[in-house]
């Protein structure tokens, strides 16, 4: 199977040489990049390669990675994998925090001040538990001594979470670019944040092995342009 894909490798090597700026990047995002940079940077990268093919294909960060690693991705925009993962090479470009959301209105807002145990009061939507969202959020009601929050509704679409809690006693752990972005929902920040996951997005590529020309300007592309607009869709 490696001496099949060294193989593959050293062909798309010297095609891509011979064709300069041509060829298939083949890429894996995670849902809360997908929209905030690939269509921007995909129509960049089209400008400078007319000729160019890119395939996009949106999962959860974390199975993506492994496929990165199996080589079946050029890279992985999204979550980044730990500095200590050195088969893999990173590129920070933003910050994302994720919090505890609810509806405007909801009745956690009514007292002046929200403990964790309140939080238990109500029912959640959450991902699956494969998630590293998820898997963090119970580990920390667990360090507190207190159970897991009660999961209503269960979704490994992390786009849909914001949705499902509009116009419900449903709570959730979203990302904060999900809360400003669903503005039709009305969905508001349970403060203070007692629970907030800080992650890092970016692009990953892997350490060694062949990466193409057209792969290589992507991410450039990515690093030059991918902090504003994360930026931008983050606040």
């Amino acid at each position: 199977m490696q001496l099949r894909v060294a193989a593959d490798e050293a062909v798309r090597h010297v095609a891509d040489v011979s064709r300069g700026l041509t060829g298939l990047v083949r890429i894996g995002s995670g849902t809360v990049t997908v929209d905030a940079l690939l269509p921007q940077v995909c129509r960049l990268l089209l400008a400078q390669a007319p000729e160019a093919q890119v395939s996009i294909e949106v999962g959860p960060s974390i199975e993506l990675l492994e496929k990165l690693r199996r080589k079946e991705f050029d890279l992985v925009v999204g979550l980044v994998p730990p500095a200590k993962d050195l088969a893999l090479e990173r590129h920070t470009l933003a910050v994302d925090e994720v919090v505890v959301a609810a509806r405007m209105g909801h009745p956690v807002f009514k007292p002046r001040r929200v403990t964790m145990d309140m939080l238990l009061e109500y029912p959640w939507v959450l991902p699956s538990p494969a998630a590293q969202s998820r898997q963090w959020l119970d580990a920390a009601f667990a360090s507190r001594g207190l159970q897991a929050p009660r999961v209503q509704i269960e979704s490994n679409s992390i786009p849909l979470l914001p949705q499902l809690i509009a116009g419900t006693n449903l709570l959730s752990f979203v990302s904060r670019h999900a809360i400003g972005s669903e503005r039709r929902a009305q969905l508001q920040e349970v403060m203070p944040s007692l629970l907030m996951l800080r992650r890092e997005l970016g692009v990953t590529s892997r350490a060694s092995g062949y990466l193409s020309p057209l792969a290589r300007r992507l991410i450039a592309l990515l690093r030059l342009k991918g902090p504003t607009l994360l930026k931008n869709s983050i606040d």
